[in-house]
């Protein structure tokens, strides 16, 4: 009986684990100057996602970063977006690769223990995992304050720029080292991993394709130097998504910060 009620532990455990997820999309990555991107809010996982219908008190800040300046897009955003209907219709200024970041406050998650567990081993937070061993409570439910750090990159016109080779500011960033519009046939894609402005060394980063049923999931730790290396064809959209969790020790109930960043982008098909 111990055995079945794992598995289907695991199996619910799945869904709680997705709905962390959460990205800016587009139908269309690519644009010619002076058309505006429709963009939506997704949350859940790659192939099977959902619109993430957030109430205003979760957004922090919506904005875009091209290569001549920053823009406040929060008027934009629609949340929950209408039926049918993207969340934001964003107009960039100016040919180059631009950014569309959106920041969310902090909200609270709590999973069973071996829910909890098999999602710490899912994200791979290892770190995590030795603090409730460490602390005796691995058998416990686990809490955490959660939020979110979302970039996607748009490119307007035919000329690449290297704005988005820089962060943004991001408390948990993902920072493309090569810009993937400029690749030409490398498939290539350098990142960078910054917490707080920082390299953050052997976090695990997942890329896998968007919008493919049990698409090819890339993990790689990244190296002392924040970083990881991987091979994306340019065609498709893809998702790039990391996670960290700090223990919390002065919070009446959270036993953990956890921040889930994540980059997307794309070619069509």
């Amino acid at each position: 009986m111990k055995k079945f009620a794992l598995i289907a532990a695991l199996m619910t455990m799945t869904s709680a684990t997705w709905a962390h997820d959460m990205w800016v999309a587009t139908p269309i990555f690519q644009i010619p100057e002076g058309k505006a991107a429709p963009v939506s809010l997704r949350v859940g996982h790659a192939d099977e996602e959902d619109v993430w219908n957030a109430p205003w008190e979760r957004i922090h800040s919506f904005r875009s970063y091209g290569p001549t300046g920053v823009e406040d897009q929060q008027a934009t955003l629609a949340v929950p977006a209408p039926a049918k209907a993207p969340n934001a219709t964003v107009s960039l200024r100016g040919v180059g690769t631009h950014i569309v970041a959106l920041e969310s406050y902090h909200s609270t998650s709590t999973l069973a223990a071996v829910k909890f567990n098999a999602y710490l081993d899912t994200e791979g937070l290892d770190t995590a995992k030795k603090a409730r061993a460490a602390a005796g409570t691995s058998d416990r439910p686990g809490v955490e304050l959660y939020s979110r750090r979302a970039k996607m990159l748009v490119q307007v016109g035919d000329t690449p720029t290297d704005n988005i080779l820089r962060p943004i500011g991001q408390t948990l960033e993902i920072v493309p080292i090569r810009n993937p519009y400029a690749r030409g046939s490398d498939a290539a894609l350098p990142v960078q991993v910054l917490f707080q402005g920082r390299p953050l060394a052997g976090a695990q980063v997942r890329v896998l394709p968007l919008g493919v049923k049990e698409g090819p999931v890339q993990k790689i730790r990244t190296d002392i130097n924040g970083r990881a290396n991987f091979e994306v064809p340019n065609r498709g959209d893809w998702l790039v998504m990391v996670v960290h969790a700090r223990a919390m020790a002065d919070h009446p109930t959270a036993q953990f910060d956890t921040i889930f960043a994540s980059l997307t982008f794309g070619f069509g098909k």
